[in-house]
């Protein structure tokens, strides 16, 4: 049996943050236990279920239930925890969802592995516990690999063929989130050498060291030459983004003009995103509607790349003034 991510211990931590299932209901609160500690048992009182007065528990919280719920109290001697939900933030109820969800995941990436590959259970408990004690879970771990290879492993000690296969389960389920930024930078200069300058600058830029980001650089046409950055996040790539082009800049400011536009038309359109179930906009890489994942739409609506733009607009901001217009006109033909 795989173990979770947590490290299991006989009791969580003061104001941790766990996952519980609604057992039994009673006047004075619901009775639960704790997931990710062995079913351990906890009581919900009903004045910590929700702000104001709570006339009945159930419109809150009904048996089967799973809540994120607050640690408010631990007592050991009856083996016992107090817990809350009313002191449960909507982003700290968010933050432990999508942890919750990707510990599901990576216990399911490696009970595929171990079906795939007839891994015994001391050699997935070996890897397990290898994943735990380098990185803060199985989950991360695996999205390390997934991201940098398995040679990003300290402990060699898993056998070889097993390494590989790893590697290639992890590449295969965890997809790494990808943003990009872009620009355009315009180099010009009057030496009579000057398309070998800028060729050699530009390929030298090639070599220039981004750590966390993958970039490229385009010929779009004399002068122009595009700028591609890839990263994580938004952060980083606007990091990468400017330090290459201070270090082109760098290196062709005494020998001609240099301009850099950045394209932030591009840079919005990869901000927005789309949810897969509900079609809600929003920036997220979770809809905070439903709390399904999102995608970059193709394109998104209303954008310049909407060939039905056109008719969306026209939809939306002329249909009521038409039907104004012909009721008006209605109501004048009866009035004469």
């Amino acid at each position: 049996m795989i173990e979770n991510d947590k490290i299991e211990s006989e009791f969580p931590e003061m104001f941790e943050l766990v996952l519980a299932t609604a057992k039994k209901s009673s006047n004075h609160g619901i009775y639960v236990t704790l997931d990710e500690y062995d079913e351990l048992p906890g009581f919900l009182h009903i004045s910590e279920i929700a702000t104001g007065w709570v006339k009945n528990v159930d419109r809150f919280v009904r048996v089967g239930d799973k809540k994120i719920l607050k640690v408010i109290r631990i007592d050991k001697e009856r083996s016992e925890t107090d817990l809350s939900l009313r002191q449960v933030t909507g982003e700290e109820r968010k933050l432990k969802l999508i942890e919750v969800k990707k510990s599901e995941k990576a216990k399911t990436i490696l009970q595929m592995f171990k079906d795939k590959n007839n891994v015994s259970d001391e050699e997935l408990e070996k890897i397990t516990n290898i994943l735990e004690e380098e990185f803060e879970s199985v989950y991360t771990g695996l999205a390390a690999i997934a991201k940098n290879g398995i040679e990003i492993l300290k402990d060699k000690s898993i056998k070889n063929e097993l390494q590989k296969k790893l590697d290639k389960i992890s590449k295969e389920k965890i997809i790494i989130p990808e943003v990009q930024v872009k620009g355009v930078i315009e180099l010009s200069t009057n030496d009579s050498d000057g398309i070998k300058v800028i060729k050699d600058i530009v390929k030298d830029s090639s070599k220039i060291k981004t750590p966390d980001a993958r970039f490229n650089i385009k010929y779009l046409g004399a002068p122009r030459y595009g700028i591609k950055v890839y990263a994580e996040d938004y952060k980083t790539a606007e990091k990468s983004l400017k330090l290459i082009v201070q270090k082109i800049e760098g290196k062709f400011k005494s020998k001609g003009k240099f301009a850099f536009n950045k394209e932030w038309w591009f840079q919005m359109y990869k901000i927005i995103r789309k949810c897969v179930k509900c079609d809600t906009y929003s920036m997220d890489n979770e809809c905070s509607v439903c709390n399904e994942k999102t995608i970059f739409p193709h394109p998104p609506k209303y954008s310049p790349d909407d060939k039905y733009v056109r008719l969306r607009l026209k939809e939306r901001y002329y249909s009521d003034d038409s039907s104004d217009e012909s009721s008006n006109g209605s109501s004048k033909s009866t009035t004469s």
